[in-house]
């Protein structure tokens, strides 16, 4: 069960990262032309955060019941690769997590496009680069 909720994690992982590189670069995009954030675009918005969401559910279902996470009550156990896992995986991604849909409540309470496009550069790629962070660091640890 275990390796099924790993590879959904790490497919949504895989479609958050294609989406919203897709976003930053319909951002940029946008901001250079100048058009309208409509359509298309606010569909590629919602399908980031929507995959942001299930790569949160599975994370913490990997995280609160996974039974190599139970190394971490005993500290004489604890390896840095396992604790980047416990510690500094999850903290990073909660706050990737809450950049992402901070900046999509911003972007849904702005009227003008270009505040819109904005927003979204902004805040998807701190978002986006604290998720490849977190990949590098779990790659090099």
């Amino acid at each position: 069960m275990r390796e099924i909720i790993l590879s959904a994690h790490y497919i949504f992982s895989i479609f958050y990262l294609v989406s919203s590189l897709l976003l930053i670069g319909i951002s940029i995009h946008g901001l250079r032309k100048k058009s309208e954030f409509s359509g298309f675009k606010a569909k590629v918005l919602f399908a980031t955060v929507l995959s942001l969401d299930f790569q949160l559910l599975f994370g913490l279902n990997l995280f609160f019941f996974s039974s190599s996470n139970q190394e971490i009550i005993n500290p004489n156990t604890l390896k840095i690769f396992s604790r980047f896992w416990q510690t500094e995986h999850i903290i990073l991604m909660l706050f990737a997590f809450a950049t992402a849909h901070l900046g999509y409540i911003i972007i849904k309470k702005k009227s003008k496009s270009i505040e819109k496009y904005k927003s979204s550069l902004l805040y998807f790629s701190i978002s986006t680069g604290m998720v490849i962070l977190s990949l590098f660091a779990a790659h090099f640890s």
